[in-house]
């Protein structure tokens, strides 16, 4: 009855029943329905065995090991102790007692012992290794203050009594059951910071929950379980609070302009974003660009097959024809890469380090569904992106009027080395993703709006001048011409 019913291991909730039972039956006590759901109803509901399926990242990050045992039988706490004639008390707890009940009280930053004592809590952990983690890494606090210890008065292993094996388990299957465990438990944004504490915020007040958080968010009441242990996230440490999972899953189908520049295009270059892209039309005519070579490009917009009415691809097939005669007359045809990845002029393809192949005539054609699969070569045109965020204030950070984006956040050290060396000097900062076109659409029109340039990738000369970089510039503004 119980398999069918509860979400742990049943025989360690039968345990934890039988010894709560000899508990009640030695004090000649009883328990009603409402006591034995609020004690016991933690273990049972839907079930949370199975884990939260895996995000679309590649495979990055999606598996993460627990390493020991969930902890559950004891409060290990450091707390303030200034009116005994101390600094600093650390004691440590049996957590339950012999009917499961939790024998401390935790509530905002303080905790209440059972005989009513109350402390200000500095930290709070599972174990006595998380304390010595936490006194190692704050030294300097504590150098020269007293510091009382309370050893637990009693030899038994807190670890192996029913209660605290059924609590463990409870504990483990919620922690399985979070959607996105590299998700902070209280700001919310993505974790990739090593060492990051694994909490479980038990206090009067709040809803129990289970999971990473951000060194700096960790409230002096959460219990510390552990930390993250990650090379990645060691080896890159710049990369604060970014998200490693969203970017490895959008990355194979994102950046296509970017990285057809970066492959044959210049190194330092306007950019035109088209601030009313237009994805709707379902239009059922094209234009097909026939090359030289016997080859065909569709043309694209925003790397996908763009679909016309059949008026609409007449004349745009007719306008392209034009622009082309007059490309060959000035010596500079209009060409593509081998690989289709990159359009322009005879002149800038060879520089770029390409063969160019020259396109010869434009031609309007019906649309089909093979066409669009076969040439439609990305799902996002810039996207992802990656930019510096405040700290303290959470908006883009902006230097002289920019905000630059990256499309390889994994070589910010080299890009943080270039701008020091040209006197830029940048505030506390994290580093946050723009996954989507309409994201960058957005990002992008609520910085020209207030005025603010856009650079990506912006590698810079000693006198400030960019030597390398992609400024995006506003396309109908560039259309019109000056006002």
């Amino acid at each position: 009855m119980l398999a069918s019913r509860c979400t742990v291991a049943p025989h360690l909730v039968w345990g934890d029943l039988v010894s709560m039972g000899v508990s009640l039956a030695k004090d000649r006590a009883s328990i009603d329905r409402a006591g034995l759901s609020a004690r016991m109803g933690r273990y049972f509901g839907r079930s949370a065995r199975e884990p939260a399926g895996e995000a679309g990242d590649g495979g990055i990050l999606s598996q993460v090991e627990f390493r020991s045992a969930m902890a559950a039988g004891r409060e290990v706490v450091l707390a303030e102790l200034p009116d005994e004639g101390a600094d600093y008390v650390i004691a440590d707890f049996r957590r339950f007692d012999e009917r499961g009940d939790k024998r401390l009280t935790f509530r905002d930053d303080r905790v209440e012992m059972p005989n009513g004592i109350s402390w200000r809590v500095v930290g709070r952990w599972s174990t006595w290794s998380g304390l010595e983690r936490y006194m190692e890494l704050h030294a300097e606090r504590f150098a020269g203050r007293e510091v009382v210890l309370i050893p637990m008065d009693s030899d038994v292993d807190c670890e192996s009594l029913p209660h605290a094996q059924a609590y463990g388990e409870h504990c483990r299957q919620a922690l399985a059951a979070v959607p996105d465990v590299l998700c902070c438990r209280h700001c919310g944004e993505t974790i990739s910071e090593d060492r990051a504490p694994l909490v479980e915020v038990d206090e009067e007040g709040r809803e129990q929950d289970l999971g990473l958080v951000h060194e700096s968010c960790r409230r002096a009441p959460d219990r510390v379980l552990g930390f993250m242990d990650c090379q990645l996230f060691q080896g890159n440490p710049q990369l604060r609070n970014f998200d490693y999972r969203g970017w490895a899953g959008s990355l194979p189908s994102g950046q296509w302009l970017f990285g057809g520049l970066r492959n044959s295009g210049p190194k330092a270059a306007p950019v035109a974003w088209k601030s009313q892209y237009d994805d709707f039309s379902k239009g059922t005519w094209c234009v097909r660009a026939d090359l030289e070579d016997g080859s065909a490009r569709y043309i694209t917009d925003r790397g996908r097959v763009a679909r016309r009415s059949q008026q609409r691809a007449l004349q745009d097939a007719q306008e392209m024809n034009r622009s082309m005669e007059e490309a060959r007359k000035k010596g500079d045809p209009w060409c593509y890469s081998p690989d289709g990845d990159a359009f322009g002029p005879y002149s800038v393809l060879l520089a770029g380090g390409v063969d160019p192949v020259e396109c010869e005539k434009a031609v309007a054609c019906r649309y089909t569904r093979p066409i669009g699969e076969a040439y439609s070569q990305c799902e996002n045109y810039y996207a992802p992106l990656a930019y510096l965020t405040d700290a303290a204030s959470g908006d883009p950070v902006v230097v002289d009027g920019v905000i630059t984006m990256l499309t390889d956040p994994l070589q910010l050290p080299s890009y943080l080395a270039n701008w020091r060396k040209c006197g830029i000097e940048l505030p506390d900062f994290t580093v946050s993703t723009v996954l989507s076109d309409e994201r960058f659409d957005r990002f992008v029109g609520l910085a020209m709006a207030q005025g603010i340039r856009v650079i990506v990738d912006p590698k810079l000369k000693i006198n400030g001048d960019l030597a390398s970089g992609y400024v995006i510039e506003h396309y109908e503004s560039l259309v019109a011409g000056p006002a």
